[in-house]
């Protein structure tokens, strides 16, 4: 684990040293410190920047301000922790502080909004970085967020690639004072979109987001409001994001025992049934794997799905088709799994036996 920058009550205000803990031996070691370069460059530290883990191992920060002056940076570094040095790659589209930066499947990084400790309005902009472009890496703008900017604000990685923003700060007054906001965004890299998903329980600023092994997100903590005079609100609380719906489905509807031939080279129907209190068909089809084989696109690049009354309730059900060759089953598999997720965000899962031929 390396730590970087952040505040010092003295000297003031931001410091540049950073160290490493070593969790097999449970101890600390200074590393080098991190660089000052450059027009605007902030001195002698930073604090309220953004770190990241690359996949490489080696840490991406961005952004922050030294807490003084409020000069915000641009700045973009990369620690190598087997050579402990520092490389400046390529600066921000733009100065950010109390910002997030989360890194995508791809390797890129996803950079949100922020602010300028000047103004009380939060940035509404995103970029994309790629550390791995030459010479020093870019970024490139983003999809701004959908409503309200945020700074202090959570973004998890879940587990598909998607990324959920949650909560963050509207600064009010003299910008020493905040009202939290309730708001979640999700970002879908693929199609480079911000989808509004159904608020949080509290409004929230400078809380954590933690993704659970079960794909829930743990949010806690954090702050509902600083309007200053010790009129401050801190949270206790905590919720639960996409807890995983436990949905029925028939795989091969009407067959019995849902034999799949994987060397068909088609397709194997699933029914993802609704219930009175579950409609199916607010599942997004492109979002369904039925042990990891995604729904097959048609020619002009729709999922084959269909609203049908399947099991003969009185409700429309949702019919996908998945790609036989793309199963990941073996001969031995006697149950396969279905994964999506519904349009505004909610984890669903079903499962159904089957009996499988080479």
């Amino acid at each position: 684990m390396a730590i970087a920058g952040g505040s010092s009550a003295a000297p003031c205000c931001a410091v540049a040293s950073a160290e490493v803990y070593n969790p097999s031996t449970g101890t600390w070691a200074w590393t080098a410190p991190v660089p000052t370069f450059g027009p605007g460059t902030i001195s002698p530290g930073y604090t309220n920047h953004a770190v990241t883990l690359l996949p490489d191992g080696k840490v991406f920060m961005t952004g922050g301000y030294d807490g003084y002056t409020l000069a915000v940076s641009s700045a973009v570094l990369r620690y190598d922790p087997a050579a402990n040095t520092w490389q400046v790659l390529s600066p921000m589209n733009s100065p950010r502080n109390q910002h997030t930066a989360t890194t995508l499947l791809d390797g890129k990084v996803l950079i949100v909004a922020g602010r300028l400790p000047s103004s009380l309005a939060s940035f509404t902009s995103t970029e994309i970085y790629d550390p791995a472009a030459l010479p020093n890496g870019i970024s490139t703008p983003g999809a701004p967020l959908a409503g309200v900017g945020r700074a202090n604000h959570a973004a998890t990685l879940l587990g598909d690639g998607r990324v959920l923003v949650t909560g963050g700060a509207e600064y009010v007054g003299s910008g020493c004072c905040y009202i939290g906001n309730s708001s979640a965004q999700l970002f879908a890299p693929a199609a480079g979109t911000w989808t509004e998903v159904g608020p949080m329980t509290s409004a929230r600023a400078f809380h954590t987001a933690t993704r659970l092994p079960s794909g829930a997100v743990l949010i806690a903590g954090g702050f509902s409001q600083d309007l200053g005079w010790g009129n401050t609100t801190v949270l206790s609380s905590a919720e639960l994001w996409g807890a995983s719906i436990t949905v029925a489905i028939d795989i091969k509807p009407g067959s019995y025992p849902n034999t799949i031939n994987l060397g068909s080279g088609g397709t194997v129907p699933v029914a993802i049934f609704s219930t009175a209190s579950f409609d199916a068909r607010t599942v997004d089809p492109l979002s369904v794997t039925l042990a990891s084989a995604p729904v097959r696109l048609k020619g002009n690049g729709t999922p084959m799905s269909s609203a049908e009354d399947v099991n003969g309730d009185g409700n429309l059900d949702l019919v996908v088709h998945v790609t036989t060759q793309a199963l990941q089953l073996s001969e031995t598999d006697t149950e396969a799994i279905l994964t999506g997720h519904t349009f505004d965000g909610k984890t669903i899962q079903g499962r159904d036996t089957i009996r499988v031929l080479p």
